[in-house]
């Protein structure tokens, strides 16, 4: 295994490189847009730290334990091949 030395001045050089690239990688992408629901409290949390909003994405109800148990066997049957 070799170790690359790279100087400050080299390595502002190639970080512009980067951040162009980046650029039109950002520009080719359509917006991110986050459509699964999220834990309110973590929805809370990511707020207070100042997340925006559409990294967010919509908020999931308050639901019970035996409605979330419904809801992970319903998944678990969902995703087993042959059912739909």
């Amino acid at each position: 295994m070799s170790t690359r030395q790279n100087s400050y001045s080299s390595w502002v050089g190639e970080r512009g490189e980067m951040d162009v690239w980046c650029e039109q990688v950002d520009a080719a992408l359509p917006p991110f847009e986050r459509t699964l629901p999220r834990d309110p409290g973590e929805a809370s949390f990511l707020r207070s730290i100042g997340t925006p909003e559409e990294l967010i994405g919509p908020e999931q109800p308050e639901i019970t334990d035996d409605e979330a148990m419904a809801l992970a066997i319903e998944a678990q049957h969902a995703s087993r091949p042959g059912h739909s």
